[in-house]
């Protein structure tokens, strides 16, 4: 499965990688994942944002840190709307990670 992580640090994408993976190795699910991770502020430029687009049509998730989901920058929101649009898979999801442990 693939999924696409936006995050501001490397701390959370860690996280999050690890979190996946875990998830992964569950007896009963055993699913790799091939993960991506995208800067937030790549979506602030249109090269960045259309590559990231492009590379996540094919995406089972997308993650987000619970700060941004608490409060969607226009720049993710249209992200957002454009790749519900594009992607490939059907019941494709966002998830939320909260940030604090």
């Amino acid at each position: 499965m693939k999924a696409t992580i936006f995050c501001d640090d490397s701390s959370f994408a860690a996280k999050a990688r690890g979190l996946l993976r875990r998830v992964g190795d569950r007896p009963g699910v055993n699913l790799r994942w091939a993960i991506k991770t995208w800067p937030v502020n790549a979506l602030h430029h249109a090269s960045l944002s259309e590559r990231a687009l492009l590379e996540s049509a094919d995406a089972h998730l997308i993650v987000i840190p619970g700060k941004h989901a608490h409060s969607l920058s226009s720049h993710l929101r249209g992200w957002l709307n454009r790749w519900a649009a594009l992607r490939e898979v059907g019941d494709a999801a966002v998830g939320v990670i909260g940030e604090k442990e």
